[in-house]
């Protein structure tokens, strides 16, 4: 059969085209398959898409009235339980219902008057009892159902008092994971220790930390998050079971994040506290030295931005009061994938509720919420 001169100039121009939407066609595929690559291994599906906000909302005030509240902690039923409420030593509650109230009073408080007890941490234990850090007697404490019995579950390692506790996790198995920042004047040390449910005794897991501040407990593979303030990082701690045991040990100790220091003329960075949800992100809390030529504005900036801020803050010498940021970022490669200028004030712990992410504001004496895009992990599913 004979072609014409146009039917073979047309067939050539369509096979050219053919060719070539393939050729696109398989290098868009290979670029997603790369991005998408970068998510893989994570337990709890695929993290966040690129251009999605995890942010759906500002931070906006939830309750008001504390002293100076430095910790947080939700249990199943949405109760919140902050530190410390109205004066220092007193844990209050606020219930779904907007109700707010004493939940216990440490016992030093009752006893003596004093009102310089310093909660540093709370959450909430696998039997839905309250957990916490107090900085001021060095005390690993739990308090009852009912909040009537305040038990010190440690004070001491090997006789030696602890120096500085400043914040725990909860593991699954129901293990009390705990800091103590150890002596300001020195360098790393620090140290991690273990609060062992079974055998009700004190463990060290890591020490020569440098000015540990937070710490969380990643609720599937149970491997350990913390920041260290002297080093201005993020370490992540992974275990191994041994063989033949029901014990563990520590096999891997990375830097999952690095964020620069503020120079001499500054202070450096102070850390918050350390969340999960359910996809899997973390979300640190970090507070900056702020300047008055900021704006403080509240909109969500890039990684980028994240470091033009951090890289403006190191160049002036003017200081005002600080400003907070959350960060979200991906577990295994702590890229930050989305930051939020929460505002003026620290942001000292922070702690999940359904799609609500609750933080403490010392400065502002209140505690403020922002929805997520995703549900937090729930960590203790006893509900009372």
């Amino acid at each position: 059969m004979k072609l014409s001169l146009w039917h073979f100039l047309f067939c050539t121009t369509l096979l050219f085209w053919s060719s070539t939407l393939s050729a696109q066609g398989r290098n868009n595929a290979n670029q997603t398959t790369e991005k998408t690559s970068l998510e893989e291994g994570l337990p709890r599906g695929t993290l966040l898409r690129e251009n999605e906000s995890i942010f759906t909302t500002k931070a906006k005030l939830f309750a008001t009235g504390f002293a100076q509240p430095e910790a947080l902690a939700a249990d199943a039923l949405g109760n919140i339980y902050i530190a410390d409420y109205r004066f220092r030593g007193a844990i209050g509650k606020i219930t779904p219902d907007g109700s707010a109230s004493i939940f216990t009073l440490l016992p030093e408080y009752l006893e003596e008057g004093e009102r310089d007890l310093q909660i540093t941490g709370l959450r909430i234990d696998n039997n839905g009892q309250v957990v916490g850090t107090e900085s001021k007697t060095n005390s690993l404490f739990l308090v009852d159902l009912a909040g009537e019995t305040v038990e010190i579950l440690a004070d001491r390692y090997l006789g030696r008092q602890f120096q500085n506790l400043c914040d725990l996790a909860i593991a699954p198995n129901g293990d009390i994971y705990f800091l103590d920042a150890g002596d300001s004047d020195k360098t790393n040390s620090g140290t991690l220790y273990r609060f062992n449910i079974v055998e009700k005794k004190v463990e060290t897991v890591f020490e020569n930390l440098d000015r540990p501040r937070t710490l969380a407990v990643d609720p599937i593979k149970n491997e350990i998050f913390l920041t260290e303030e002297g080093k201005s990082r993020l370490l992540h701690l992974r275990f191994a079971t041994i063989e033949n045991s029901e014990n563990r040990a520590l096999v891997d100790l990375r830097e999952i994040a690095y964020f620069p220091p503020q120079g001499s003329d500054l202070p450096g960075l102070r850390f918050g506290g350390i969340a999960f949800d359910q996809k899997g992100h973390i979300y640190l809390s970090m507070t900056v030295q702020s300047s008055e030529t900021s704006n403080g504005s509240e909109n969500n900036v890039s990684q980028e931005g994240l470091n033009a801020l951090l890289t403006e803050e190191k160049s002036l010498a003017k200081k005002t009061e600080p400003s907070s940021q959350l960060i979200v970022l991906n577990p295994q490669t702590g890229k930050v994938l989305e930051t939020l200028a929460v505002g003026r004030g620290r942001v000292t712990d922070l702690h999940f509720f359904e799609n609500h992410l609750y933080l403490t504001l010392p400065d502002k004496e209140a505690v403020f919420h922002i929805e997520s895009r995703y549900k937090g992990f729930l960590y203790t599913p006893f509900q009372r």
